[in-house]
């Protein structure tokens, strides 16, 4: 409730998934209610989903930033989205959204990212919200644990900064040292997309000693990744068609069932020394995760080039 506190700026990027951009937005004024200073940017990227528009009127009256652009460009709209993001943003602080996860904790866990960002400044590149798979967690190397409450860690398995979004940033340092994201692509995936290309700037920079920048974790992730598809995935747009089980949310708009604040901090030191996976922090609200026989989270990557005509449907 301290307007004292620094700006935070959260833009998402939204194609034509209006489901999950309801369950990102909404999840995250819920989980963020305590912290007053925010800014919220919406672009979209020429949705023509059933209720995309409507929601996004809505959202203009609720005092969000809205950015409706007009045609598609599969390769560099995502990355165009970004830079629109971080060029608007009048935060301190930026975390851009792909609008595909939902916050799970309630409350107290914004401050403590500002908090630990503005202590260890020098040091951070950026700050994860998403909970990853634990066989992921078990692969990284760890700092020991920093912060007041919340607790962090850095992990040096990871790049020093998450170029695909879904995650918390200084403004200031993608302004001196990043600067825009390609919008000129031919793939926006793989080795030659935006993403790729500003992660190896990065870490150029960093082996030659230009920053000191590391990934810091939090121990008890504030979001997660929506899972629609019981393989191990979510509906993921190509195209003006969708591919994978894509449905709305069973109830208000969760997936999954949000935490307090004070729950997070007592259950966050169950890896003792490492965040808590996915599976350790979701329980889905209305089906079944997707954990496979050894309790693993199920991950699987459709490839819409080779798929059954059941795996996609007609965005309408």
């Amino acid at each position: 409730m301290d307007y004292d506190l620094p700006i935070v700026t959260f833009g998402f990027i939204n194609c034509n998934r209006l489901f999950y951009l309801k369950s990102c937005v909404e999840s995250l004024l819920k989980c963020t209610q305590d912290y007053k200073n925010k800014e919220l940017i919406i672009v979209d990227n020429a949705s023509i989903e059933a209720g995309t528009d409507e929601y996004l009127e809505g959202l203009k009256d609720r005092g969000f930033k809205i950015v409706k652009n007009k045609e598609r460009d599969p390769n560099n709209e995502f990355a165009r989205g970004l830079n629109t993001i971080i060029d608007m943003a009048k935060g301190k602080y930026v975390c851009p959204l792909a609008g595909d996860m939902q916050f799970i904790v309630e409350g107290g866990w914004l401050k403590d990212y500002v908090d630990i960002y503005e202590g260890l400044d020098e040091f951070v590149g950026s700050i994860l919200f998403d909970a990853q798979r634990a066989v992921r967690v078990t692969k990284g190397i760890y700092s020991n644990i920093m912060g007041n409450n919340l607790g962090f860690v850095f992990d040096y398995q990871r790049g020093p900064f998450t170029p695909s979004c879904n995650s918390f940033f200084s403004k200031e340092k993608v302004d001196k040292y990043i600067g825009k994201w390609s919008t000129e692509k031919t793939s926006h995936e793989g080795e030659t997309s935006a993403e790729a290309e500003i992660d190896a700037k990065i870490k150029k920079m960093k082996m030659e000693g230009l920053i000191s920048w590391n990934q810091l974790m939090p121990l008890h992730p504030v979001a997660a990744a929506i899972y629609t598809d019981s393989r191990g995935t979510m509906g993921r747009v190509r195209g003006n068609r969708i591919f994978g089980d894509y449905w709305e949310a069973k109830k208000e708009n969760l997936y999954y069932e949000l935490v307090k604040y004070d729950t997070a901090l007592d259950n966050q030191h169950e890896n003792i020394d490492k965040p808590l996976g996915i599976e350790q922090v979701v329980k889905t609200v209305g089906f079944e995760a997707p954990i496979d026989k050894s309790g693993s989270w199920k991950k699987v990557h459709l490839d819409p080039k080779n798929v059954k005509p059941s795996d996609w449907r007609d965005i309408t």
